[in-house]
């Protein structure tokens, strides 16, 4: 018989911890967890693993010695993908790139397959000129939306295209 007790943080960490404190006091043998933060997340794992419950890290990596497994597509492949749409549909001139979380290995793998087709691209005097740049804490919309607000100010109204992970 196996019970599924689904639990959703909404990115905070200290929610993630309560839930997954909540699930060992539970019962739970086994947690499956997204995380918010590659690092944030180790002490959730550790604390699990030393009372021996088995965790999974489900599409965010888990910097932790002690994680049993990791599950995910193939990550730079979805920015690849998003890179060739991005060059196929966005026409030359000023771009935006608001980026994932810096403390999330997802971003760094989606924007390495992003900059494998848009990179060469990029640059004074080729098709697309980079205006604007930054990670986004937590994935969080309103903090993207408040980067996207800089972006203008950087780069005025004439942006062709802006990649976003959020």
């Amino acid at each position: 018989h196996i019970t599924i007790i689904n639990y959703n943080a909404n990115a905070s960490i200290s929610t993630q911890i309560q839930d997954a404190n909540d699930a060992e006091s539970s019962g739970a043998k086994v947690l499956i967890l997204a995380a918010v933060d590659q690092y944030g997340d180790a002490p959730i794992v550790n604390q699990a693993e030393s009372h021996g419950i088995k965790v999974l890290a489900y599409d965010r990596m888990i910097q932790s010695p002690k994680l049993r497994a990791y599950d995910s597509f193939y990550n730079p492949g979805v920015g690849t993908e998003q890179g060739t749409w991005f060059k196929n549909n966005v026409p030359s001139g000023k771009i935006v790139e608001i980026l994932g979380s810096s403390t999330d290995h997802n971003e760094f793998l989606f924007n390495s397959g992003f900059q494998s087709v848009v990179g060469p691209l990029s640059g004074a005097s080729k098709k697309y000129q980079v205006c604007y740049s930054t990670t986004t804490p937590n994935w969080t919309p309103a903090t993207a939306g408040t980067e996207m607000d800089s972006a203008y100010t950087d780069c005025g109204t004439n942006i062709k295209g802006v990649y976003s992970m959020n």
